[in-house]
């Protein structure tokens, strides 16, 4: 899926209640590219997107911003077992509330890289081992991201388990 740009192409709910898109069973070489995902509200996890794919997805030059989900990721929420890279994208304003409130704006329990993002005011509700981005299992790679007045959690990227990279990062009051 292809947009025109992300000031061109914006997709915003009109309801309440679900996320903006679900990649399940075995799509595999998705990609998500040049659009904005706003105000989704799921009700479990992954605001605007939820990834349970085996498959590989990529997203790139995408802005999330004021999604939410009552549990993991509150933009993006991967599985295990996923392989997922998320390239120049803008989170801001997400977050999620309720149990396990993992990742304000990235819950991942699969493999994830991560490069050239900025994560900006986004919240988790519980105070500590919750993240902006939240990593079980699996690798994550994190690398040349910024991380700014995010809100909720004592720490900006939460590795609860597995093997957490990050390179060359920018950490400003969060």
């Amino acid at each position: 899926i292809i947009g025109a740009g992300r000031d061109a192409t914006i997709f915003d709910q009109s309801g309440t209640g679900d996320h903006f898109m679900e990649i399940t069973s075995s799509a595999t070489n998705i990609t998500i590219s040049d659009m904005t995902i706003q105000d989704y509200d799921e009700g479990d996890a992954g605001g605007a997107i939820d990834i349970t794919t085996t498959g590989t997805v990529t997203i790139q030059d995408v802005n999330f911003h004021n999604n939410s989900s009552t549990s993991h990721g509150g933009a993006i929420y991967t599985a295990a077992s996923t392989d997922v890279t998320i390239d120049r994208c803008k989170f801001t304003s997400n977050t999620t509330t309720g149990y396990g409130d993992n990742g304000g704006a990235i819950g991942s329990y699969g493999d994830i890289t991560i490069k050239n993002c900025l994560f900006y005011d986004n919240s988790v509700g519980s105070s500590s081992y919750n993240g902006i981005i939240y990593q079980r299992n699996g690798t994550a790679n994190i690398v040349n991201c910024t991380f700014a007045d995010n809100t909720g959690s004592g720490e900006p990227v939460y590795s609860y388990s597995g093997t957490t990279n990050i390179v060359n990062c920018i950490f400003k009051d969060n």
